[in-house]
């Protein structure tokens, strides 16, 4: 998974990769380390377990179930109103890319680190590029930033649990995928007015999707606010650099929810 924030607001802006900024990379069990979708049955500790349980529950195997993640605003980031994207790739299944997104508002940011953070990485869709994931491995960011972690099976789940090997992306498209924002005046400063506009690809863990925002995220932050609220269904947030914010893929906070029932894998 990443975490990348944009403060573009014109639609075909959205869509270029390059404007949007990671600041967190999760490499391995984002949104899990199943080996296939969470639709099924599983054996836990306490007996027999169903569907796409928090693997904060005592009832799961810490393997067949959801992780959970906290990451920070860094005080690098520019403040005003921006969208939050998170982003994932399935392991099983056909190649593909899904996406959520939320409107934000970033408040103490000193737009120093705006030029350093990497851009979005972007898989499996070849009206972007020529850069496939590969099936039944954990996704390995060419450029994943230096606010990155590897989630594997903690605990006892560690001791029998078999997860997919990591594995960088090969293809044509892949070698410049994720590079640095380029600087220079004027990049990046996107407009502080509402986000009025988004490509109309979906966005729930049903659908392959890039650039298109569902719903905002349950976090602990302040009051919704006007200026950023239109574009995800008048759930703008304002939100402090450099406060933790809980996010549990994909039913709790900053992780947005979507149609499907459980997401894949």
């Amino acid at each position: 998974c990443q975490i990348s924030v944009t403060y573009e607001t014109d639609p075909a802006a959205i869509k270029d990769p390059s404007n949007w900024h990671v600041i967190y990379s999760i490499e391995g069990g984002c949104p899990s380390n199943t080996h296939q979708n969470l639709d099924s049955s599983y054996q836990g500790p306490q007996g027999t377990y169903s569907g796409a349980l928090a693997c904060s529950d005592p009832k799961t195997n810490g393997v067949d179930c959801v992780n959970s993640f906290n990451f920070t605003i860094p005080t690098g980031m520019k403040s005003g109103a921006a969208t939050l994207g998170w982003t994932w790739f399935n392991s099983v299944g056909n190649r593909e890319m899904y996406m959520n997104c939320a409107s934000i508002d970033i408040d103490g940011g000193d737009g120093s680190e705006m030029s350093d953070l990497p851009s979005m990485f972007v898989a499996n869709l070849a009206n972007v590029n020529s850069c496939p994931t590969t099936q039944s491995m954990d996704l390995s960011f060419p450029n994943p930033g230096k606010y990155v972690t590897t989630k594997k099976p903690e605990g006892e789940a560690a001791k029998t649990a078999v997860t997919f090997p990591m594995a960088k992306p090969t293809g044509e498209g892949c070698s410049k995928n994720g590079e640095a924002a380029p600087g220079g005046p004027g990049y990046g400063e996107g407009s502080q007015s509402s986000p009025s506009a988004y490509p109309s690809a979906a966005a729930t863990p049903s659908s392959p999707a890039y650039g298109a925002p569902s719903a905002a995220p349950s976090a602990p932050v302040s009051m919704p606010t006007s200026a950023a609220s239109s574009a995800a269904g008048g759930n703008g947030y304002k939100i402090p650099t450099m406060t933790t914010i809980a996010g549990t893929a994909p039913s709790a906070a900053l992780a947005p929810t979507g149609s499907a029932s459980a997401p894949n894998a």
